[in-house]
């Protein structure tokens, strides 16, 4: 039995390399194509924001927060509902003109980002959206095989765990028979 296991066990390290490799050759692949989202959401975010933009730099200076001061103390109703929408509008060009920044970084940090700090509409939207290539790229082929190595690593770790705790409950059992054969003499 030693040996099958030996053998199911070489065979599913090689499947899960495998699989770490080809997931992680789509890193890259997916980092570009959250990163073309972002930059696609931002230029509509700053289009929606061209006329404001211009009132701002006409009547403030540029500042849209003098704009948005403007409309929040206004004594007509409608100004003050359009600035509910143009602070919206104000607060998601931020949000992407801080995740376009983000994303100008090496591969490392972009991916960095994606996990951890992501548009989530727009992680949601590439993830719908995402189509699969496998671009054969230096990134892409140090993705692999950091995404192959880690996997196996992580599987190494828990059957390594999994085996020392399987021999420490084996040898707690041995040594409550011998303790109870020793009694029982």
């Amino acid at each position: 039995m030693g040996a099958d296991m030996g053998i199911f066990r070489h065979y599913l390290t090689l499947v899960l390399f495998a699989a770490g490799l080809l997931f992680g050759v789509q890193a890259p692949n997916f980092v570009d194509q959250y990163e073309k989202r972002i930059d696609a959401h931002l230029i509509e975010a700053k289009a929606q924001l061209a006329g404001y933009f211009k009132i701002a730099d006409k009547l403030y200076n540029g500042d849209l927060n003098g704009l948005i001061q403007k409309h929040a103390r206004s004594d007509t109703e409608a100004f003050r509902a359009e600035n509910q929408i143009l602070i919206a509008n104000y607060d998601r060009l931020q949000r992407f003109e801080l995740a376009h920044g983000a994303l100008n970084s090496p591969l490392v940090g972009k991916v960095i980002h994606v996990l951890f700090f992501p548009e989530k509409d727009v992680l949601k939207e590439t993830i719908h959206n995402y189509t699969a290539a496998f671009p054969m790229t230096t990134d892409a082929i140090l993705c692999g095989l950091a995404g192959a190595v880690i996997l196996c690593v992580f599987f190494e770790l828990i059957y390594g765990f999994a085996v020392w705790i399987a021999g420490r409950l084996k040898e707690s059992k041995a040594q409550r028979i011998n303790e109870k054969l020793s009694q029982d003499i």
